[in-house]
């Protein structure tokens, strides 16, 4: 079995060597809320607010952010909606044309913080992720980059304007569901820290680090 990430295809063992190549201190830190080299604080997340803690969190991830931006983080936590998107909403379940009312929901949330506060994709995303990992991609610019080409065809496939990055990445969780778990597996077998960090991550996160992961490796 294969893994497709946008038009390319990797194997397991290839699949293993870029997941094990990135760097476990975001993990530890934007995904599992490391407060200190033994504590972790990830149960903390408070799935319909932002805080001063996630804002940190996005930054160790790599993602900048200015002082209005921070201030605006806190603004849309107090809003409360995310409360309108359910917690357990998964990207690879998630169909625009099935669950037109879901979609609605979150392209308003996600148009609240680009357009409304103006960040901009990468901040809205990480933040987004850390309250839906299984929802909301992390478009960080090398995953961007690698998907544009993908989304561009899917939007005009489905008569959409505009880039549907989260789409073209839907469809490879839908491709990859198997092989994913051929990789959990291997990834439980190796019965290392490193491993059990992984394990905990939502299948979307997974995929997402493999997109960046291969997209830095055909710049290097």
């Amino acid at each position: 079995m294969d893994v497709r990430i946008a038009s390319a295809f990797l194997s397991l063992d290839d699949v293993l060597d870029l997941i094990y190549g990135y760097d476990i201190r975001k993990i530890d830190v934007y995904d599992l809320g490391m407060v200190s080299e033994d504590s972790y604080n990830r149960a903390a997340l408070d799935p319909y607010r932002f805080s001063l803690e996630d804002c940190a969190r996005v930054i160790a991830l790599g993602v900048t952010m200015t002082p209005q931006e921070l201030f605006d983080t806190i603004a849309v936590g107090r809003s409360e909606v995310l409360s309108r998107i359910p917690t357990t909403s998964n990207l690879r379940d998630f169909s625009t044309r099935e669950q037109p009312e879901l979609w609605t929901t979150v392209v308003r949330v996600y148009e609240l913080m680009r357009y409304q506060y103006g960040m901009g994709a990468t901040l809205a995303t990480a933040l987004l992720h850390l309250k839906r990992p299984s929802l909301i991609p992390v478009l960080l610019e090398p995953c961007v980059s690698l998907y544009t080409e993908s989304a561009v065809l899917i939007a005009s496939e489905m008569k959409f304007g505009v880039p549907l990055y989260w789409e073209a990445i839907r469809q490879d969780l839908i491709h990859n569901e198997p092989t994913l778990r051929l990789l959990r597996s291997a990834l439980a077998e190796r019965v290392d820290s490193r491993s059990a960090r992984l394990l905990t991550l939502s299948d979307l996160r997974i995929s997402c680090i493999l997109a960046e992961q291969y997209a830095s490796a055909l710049r290097s």
